[in-house]
This record gives C-alpha cells, structure tokens and sequence, in this order.
C-alpha cells in the first residue's frame, strides 16, 4: 500500500517501524515514543505530535 492509502503504523511488524522512521529521518525509539504519547498508531496522530515536539517532517 502506498504512503497516501496509509492510516496506521503497525507497531508489530519491525519493517513498518523501520520504513517510517527512514522516511521521518528520526530514530525507531523516537517513533514508538510518539505512538506511546499519543496512545495512536494513526499516521496523521504521530506526525502531529512529532512536529509539536520540535521534528520537521
């Protein structure tokens, strides 16, 4: 599935951790805090709260 028919990180599969924290250029801890912070696997929540913590994505 392309990145625009995306909704969810799955947080299960080690690929999709790795996929997006290549594409935000951010680190796998970074992202699973965010997911932890959020309490979302959704896309659109993790970027939010990413940006708000100071990432330019």
């Amino acid at each position: 599935m392309t990145d625009e028919k995306r909704t969810v990180i799955n947080f299960r599969n080690p690929n999709d951790v790795i996929y997006w924290s290549k594409k935000w250029e951010i680190s796998p801890n970074s992202l699973f805090t965010a997911y932890m912070q959020t309490r979302s696997d959704k896309i659109g929540s993790i970027k939010a709260y990413l940006r708000t913590i100071g990432f330019a994505l």
